[in-house]
């Protein structure tokens, strides 16, 4: 072994919680920290950037103007803990719905409900076929 100075010791990363988004999102800004710091503001921003085009895709997540209701993708089911962290300012997933509601909604009266958080939330089923995907 060749004696060298750890990037990061051990101690540096969030212990991980099963099914838990938040702590892989804790990891990158605690090494984003560590690195200089022209680093972090690329690497928030890449993750800002893939989550407004996650957000983007109406396959996925969308207002139902129809319905009534916004449907998203059954990952912000099951994750739906992690939203009452507060992480970034948000505190439930009707606050992080309200942050996308432009990506949601077409219409103002539908962004305007999906930022008072007065709407009902359905999942999509999760399409298991994509882990089959090559």
């Amino acid at each position: 072994m060749h004696a060298t100075l750890p990037l990061l010791a051990a101690t540096d990363f969030p212990p991980i919680r099963r099914r838990s988004l938040d702590p892989d999102l804790k990891s990158i800004k605690d090494l984003g920290s560590q690195l200089s710091s022209p680093w972090k503001p690329k690497w928030i921003a890449q993750l800002d950037e893939q989550t407004l085009r996650f957000m983007s895709d109406r396959t996925r997540n969308r207002y139902n103007a129809q319905r009534g209701r916004l449907e998203l993708s059954k990952i912000f089911d099951w994750y739906g803990e992690d939203f009452r962290l507060g992480h970034r300012g948000i505190a439930s997933l009707p606050a992080f719905a309200a942050r996308h509601a432009d990506q949601l909604a077409d219409a103002s009266a539908g962004r305007e409900r999906i930022r008072a958080a007065s709407v009902d939330i359905a999942f999509f089923d999760y399409d298991w076929a994509l882990n089959d995907a090559r």
